[in-house]
């Protein structure tokens, strides 16, 4: 009996000692200080992204609404109808917005009021914002916050203002294409540099997560708007360099990405590039502030299984935003 005890007792000792190992073994490692910001240090190689979660996804995305949010353009022929529309259809698990969202304060202050304070929205800047000062103070200040589902942020200089992240069967990045390197003003030009297409190819090496969407303001390629005809930027966006533009689009679709997500233009078009990849440009969210083309939102679905879609809605006359069309990202 005595042998007994003693058996039990060690084997208690060493029960409890494994239990502080395991406990010990999922501690989060702290954040690096950053000033008064805890950061991620983007130096450090992030984990490789997490296995697929059960689930589909579905996700809105409206940009370029720039000047035409809250105050006095605070009525649904504005922005806030598009918010209204996509609440009356099903918003989704967030908001995307690939750039020129200043005031974003304004953009922030319509989402609280249509979709609550707790909707997500995931920003990211535009020509407009790099040329403001105060959008580009806000929008690193909404990054140096904690990011939803964050995966990995952006190299130095540009941890606030590009991330990366993963939701159910999704990894999404979010990129500044005006970033130019630590330590230097962003340009005010878009394009993927050696430095954003270095941090690139390491996230999208990472990721585990079956399907992909990198977003950016800037397009691969302008196209005509689908209905207007209307067609701006061409030469002047991601294009304005061919040999980057070029090794971005091979690197997308190295990697199996299923669309680029963009704006700029304010010309809605969903264009097959080949080889698998998708450009999804979104047009602008500012209803009556640019006539030239219908105000437009885009609903993005992902089934469980990984198939990808997405729908185009479109302001009509009557200021709805009815379906415009919807197309299989295959």
């Amino acid at each position: 009996m005595k042998w007994k005890r003693e058996k039990s007792g060690r084997a208690r000792r060493f029960a409890a000692a494994l239990g502080v190992l395991v406990a010990l073994a999922f501690v989060p490692v702290r954040a690096q200080r950053i000033g008064d910001r805890s950061i991620a240090p983007s130096h450090q190689a992030a984990p490789a992204s997490r296995p697929t979660a059960p689930g589909g996804l579905t996700f809105s995305v409206a940009a370029d609404m720039r000047n035409f949010t809250a105050g006095d353009y605070a009525g649904d022929q504005y922005f806030r109808g598009v918010l209204e529309a996509m609440k009356k259809l099903g918003v989704g698990a967030f908001l995307l917005s690939p750039g020129d969202v200043g005031p974003p304060a304004g953009v922030r202050h319509d989402i609280d009021e249509v979709l609550g304070k707790d909707f997500i929205w995931y920003p990211l800047p535009g020509n407009h914002d790099e040329d403001t000062a105060s959008n580009m103070t806000w929008l690193r200040q909404w990054g140096a916050k904690a990011i939803p589902h964050l995966v990995r942020r952006g190299p130095d200089g540009a941890a606030q203002t590009m991330y990366s992240f993963d939701w159910a069967n999704v990894h999404l990045v979010a990129l500044n294409e005006y970033y130019v390197g630590p330590g230097k003003p962003e340009t005010a030009g878009g394009e993927i540099n050696a430095a954003i297409l270095d941090w690139l190819k390491t996230d999208l090496g990472a990721t585990r997560q079956p399907v992909i969407f990198v977003s950016g303001h800037e397009p691969i390629n302008a196209f005509p708007d689908m209905d207007s005809g209307r067609i701006r930027h061409v030469g002047d966006s991601l294009d304005r360099d061919p040999a980057t533009d070029k090794a971005f689009e091979d690197l997308l679709k190295a990697h199996h990405v299923v669309a680029f997500i963009c704006g700029h233009t304010h010309d809605c078009s969903i264009r097959d590039l080949g080889g698998g990849l998708w450009q999804l440009a979104a047009g602008h969210a500012r209803g009556d502030g640019d006539t030239g083309s219908p105000s437009t939102f885009l609903r993005v679905k992902v089934t469980p299984e990984g198939k990808a879609s997405v729908e185009a809605y479109r302001r009509a006359k009557d200021n709805s935003y009815p379906l415009r069309g919807t197309w299989k990202l295959d």
